[in-house]
């Protein structure tokens, strides 16, 4: 231990700070990922089938126009399969037991976190 570390604040010795890596970033990339997972659930996916919806009617309705005759026209338009697949969340499939889950682990793991920062507040001051 250098002799700054002695002397000083113990706390921010490299010496004493020994959560490294995973150990150390597991909650703000837990929190990332389930945000990452929130955002293709609820903003991702259902703009992408929207788009493709929009694709599928466009390029329907193209070829319809290349038909001459209007009632021909008129008996397509009735019997097209259109793009109408809607989005249902995932996440959402259970119950939203997913979201149930990833707060918990997000949540104790805050609080466990708040309470080892008093902890070693209380233990250097």
């Amino acid at each position: 231990m250098t002799e700054e570390c002695k002397t000083v604040n113990k706390s921010n010795c490299p010496e004493n700070n020994l959560e490294h890596g995973f150990k150390k970033f597991w909650r703000p990339i837990a929190a990332y990922i389930y945000l990452a997972i929130c955002v293709f659930d609820f903003v991702g996916a259902p703009l992408w089938i929207e788009h493709a919806n929009q694709t599928v009617n466009t390029q329907a309705f193209a070829e319809i126009r290349l038909f001459e005759d209007k009632e021909v026209q008129m008996k397509a338009i009735e019997h097209i399969e259109l793009g109408n697949r809607s989005w249902e969340p995932l996440t959402l499939m259970g119950g939203g037991l997913f979201h149930l889950a990833f707060g918990a682990i997000l949540g104790v793991a805050a609080f466990t976190r708040g309470q080892e920062k008093v902890a070693a507040i209380n233990t250097v001051g």
